[in-house]
């Protein structure tokens, strides 16, 4: 027998309802491409920050334009958005550290399903605790997910 949550369960019990698990494709050798994407997009982002005007006001998160104009897109735009060279440098060094073995761990598809997944998380939980009129932006939600 072995112990469980629920009392104890047989061995064979066990290893049939593991059967249906599916395991993630886990490639520990693998480059971690996604990880290297993400980085890419949020520098790419920022730089059109800085050359496009207009575009940060477009997309950053604003409690006021999601609820009033239906402008959900901005709880996901606004994780790819950075205010300044230390934010946008301390966030990719975080994603830099902590990406390439999480994704190798997790598999390309659940690593890019988690970190799209913080960031709208990152994202609704700064929706609902700053006050309406307030623009916030920035990965952190993505990366602290990730942790």
């Amino acid at each position: 027998m072995r112990s469980a949550a629920v009392g104890h369960q047989c061995p064979n019990c066990v290893d049939e309802g593991a059967k249906s698990v599916r395991k993630p494709k886990r490639n520990l050798g693998a480059m971690p491409v996604v990880t290297y994407a993400l980085v890419a997009a949020n520098v790419v982002m920022f730089v059109l920050q800085m050359v496009v005007p207009g575009l940060e006001r477009a997309l950053f998160l604003w409690p006021a334009g999601v609820v009033a104009y239906d402008e959900y897109y901005r709880l996901l735009t606004s994780a790819f958005l950075h205010d300044g060279p230390t934010h946008i440098l301390f966030n990719m060094w975080a994603l830099w550290v902590i990406g390439p073995p999480l994704e190798r761990w997790l598999g390309r598809t659940r690593f890019v399903a988690l970190y799209l997944l913080s960031a709208l998380g990152g994202s609704v939980v700064v929706f609902l605790l700053t006050p309406i009129n307030v623009p916030t932006l920035g990965a952190s939600g993505a990366i602290f997910g990730l942790f």
